[in-house]
């Protein structure tokens, strides 16, 4: 178990007073989960005196919160209960820890309670209104003699974030074996000399796209360029028509298939692992696509992953099962959203079949792979303008908000962070060398992710009921799509 000490926490304001204002959220932002997502970037050392320093990246984060000012505002309701930022310049928590570990003893850097550890666990339950999570947390030398001083004043820095409405955390987290030094601050000196950079932003704030983009800015101001891409303040571009004319069958906003057995499911903590999936493994599932048919990448990996995961269950053939997957709206609709759009553009394609359709080996990959082609095609401009007017018209958007229940047997979430700049997160000290998902929350969701070397490999993340994970870490590795039940 990773042992982490908080040495101290501060509030990080913009540099420049910054636009009060109230900031409506879409209907797009107020779907989404009542968490926080959360992930993790890890570094090796370069060399260099002022590794991660902390001065250097809490004025990087004073100067870029001038730009992306609602991150340093709280969420709050309205009269009429919706939820919206106040933008504010209350400003972010910037907390700073170490752990008497090193990079190395995360492993693969599955997602699991070890990992989260990186991360202040954020108070989320909304019990005592629109809770507070802080924004970053960082390890910076200490001056001889002060680390008790120091300790008593984290407390009252604690106490005072659990009542504040942050929207967003992030942890950076350098890994101590002991002190050295005579100068005025004690220098740390690491084990492995690497860090860990943990984030949570708060989902009704912004998705991965917007976080990464947040990130990235960051980066450049602390390297001292300009940033790249303003950010693009306006959530009333993804506002429905006026008066809302929906007109599809939205079934990504409907309730998941139930199973077609009576058998109660036995709840237990998940399972999650990480399997990461060479090129020339994924070559070999394009390899097993019908001539003449083109089909991504994504698309044959996502079926491969959605027919792993029925036999992993052992769903029967008429069982019906569903998938959602994260799909990024912002080219998609029209006039596309401009570059720096700063928000949730998440929308959902959600391919439905059988579960015998879904697992078919005949004919190379099963029927499914079709299934989701083609519901990805057929998010464009008019169906997700049809969305957004879906979601005005409705009474209760809380009662669309997705969770445990949505993605358990027989459905299964998947999102791709393949299309995101995640290794570009450098701050002047090099680029991380792996970046993923601190935490799944539900059983049944998945993430596919990048390859930090840039070789063109795949990873996928998964939580599993146990049981179900056995199996499926044998059938991910079967490419060829043979089903070989002496493995199950």
């Amino acid at each position: 178990m990773v042992v982490i000490n908080v040495l101290r926490s501060t509030i990080v304001q913009p540099a420049e007073v910054t636009p009060k204002r109230r900031l409506w959220l879409s209907n797009l932002d107020l779907v989404t989960p009542h968490h926080h997502t959360l992930f993790v970037f890890f570094y090796r050392p370069d060399g260099s005196a002022n590794f991660f320093d902390a001065a250097v990246l809490r004025d990087a984060l004073s100067q870029v919160l001038v730009p992306f000012y609602p991150m340093a505002g709280r969420l709050t309701r309205g009269q009429d209960g919706r939820i919206a930022i106040d933008c504010n310049g209350e400003g972010v928590l910037f907390v700073e820890a170490d752990a008497e570990t090193t990079v190395d003893d995360f492993g693969d850097f599955a997602p699991t309670s070890e990992l989260e550890q990186l991360i202040p666990k954020p108070n989320a339950d909304y019990t005592n209104g629109i809770s507070a999570f802080p924004l970053l947390l960082l390890q910076k030398p200490w001056e001889k003699g002060k680390h008790r001083k120091t300790l008593r004043r984290v407390e009252l820095d604690q106490g005072m974030s659990s009542s504040s409405l942050a929207a967003a955390s992030t942890a950076v987290i350098r890994h101590c074996l002991k002190k050295i030094g005579k100068k005025r601050n004690w220098v740390t000196h690491f084990k492995c000399g690497g860090a860990a950079l943990g984030v949570g932003t708060q989902h009704h704030v912004v998705d991965g796209s917007s976080a990464i983009h947040l990130m990235n800015s960051w980066t450049d101001v602390a390297r001292g360029v300009g940033i790249a891409v303003q950010p693009v303040i306006d959530r009333t571009l993804l506002r429905a028509r006026d008066p809302p004319n929906p007109s599809f069958t939205h079934i990504e906003y409907q309730p998941p298939p139930s199973m077609n057995t009576s058998a109660a499911q036995v709840a237990s903590p998940a399972a999650v692992r990480i399997f990461k999936l060479t090129r020339e493994q994924l070559n070999l599932l394009k390899a097993k696509a019908p001539p003449g048919d083109s089909y991504s990448t994504y698309v044959l990996l996502a079926t491969h992953v959605w027919r792993c995961v029925c036999i992993a269950r052992d769903l029967p053939p008429d069982q019906m099962t569903k998938m959602y997957i994260a799909t990024d709206g912002r080219q998609r609709v029209q006039p596309p959203l401009p570059q720096g759009y700063f928000g949730n553009a998440i929308f959902t394609t959600t391919p439905i079949a059988a579960a015998g359709e879904v697992t078919s080996p005949e004919g190379g990959p099963s029927p499914a792979a079709k299934t989701i082609k083609e519901g990805l095609v057929r998010m464009d401009a008019n169906y997700l303008q049809s969305a957004l007017d879906y979601l005005e018209m409705q009474p209760n958007l809380e009662a669309l908000v997705r969770g445990a229940r949505t993605y358990r047997c027989p459905t299964l979430g998947l999102t791709s962070w393949t299309h995101m700049p995640i290794y570009d997160i450098d701050f002047g000290w090099g680029r991380p060398i792996f970046m993923g998902p601190a935490r799944i929350g539900y059983e049944g969701l998945a993430f596919v992710l990048p390859s930090a070397a840039g070789d063109g490999g795949l990873s996928v993340a998964i939580s599993l009921q146990p049981d179900h994970m056995l199996k499926f870490q044998k059938l991910i590795y079967d490419i060829y799509f043979e089903v070989r039940l002496s493995m199950l």
